[in-house]
């Protein structure tokens, strides 16, 4: 079933309030109707909570040669059914 036009463009309240421990894994998705620049290599990538910044989170994602943070609002995430991993 397709989604309607108007719906695809409201982000709902609770993306921008949800709440993410340290270790969740997420996936980084582009809301494109938030105005803001965002990365287009990050769209698509899965990462692990590392900590807060103000109502940002940092997801460490794996590179080819090591992890790399980046800082990424609350709207742009999303959690992944998994076990947590422990952070150090």
């Amino acid at each position: 079933m397709k989604t309607k036009l108007k719906y695809k463009t409201r982000v709902s309240f609770s993306k921008h309030f949800q709440k993410f421990q340290n270790g969740e894994i997420v996936a980084v998705i582009k809301k494109p109707s938030v105005t803001a620049s965002f990365p287009g290599r990050l769209h698509g990538q899965t990462g692990v909570i590392d900590g807060k910044v103000g109502k940002a989170y940092v997801v460490r994602i794996n590179g080819k040669k090591r992890d790399k943070k980046f800082i990424v609002m609350p709207i742009h995430l999303k959690k992944i059914n998994a076990n947590p991993i422990e952070t150090k």
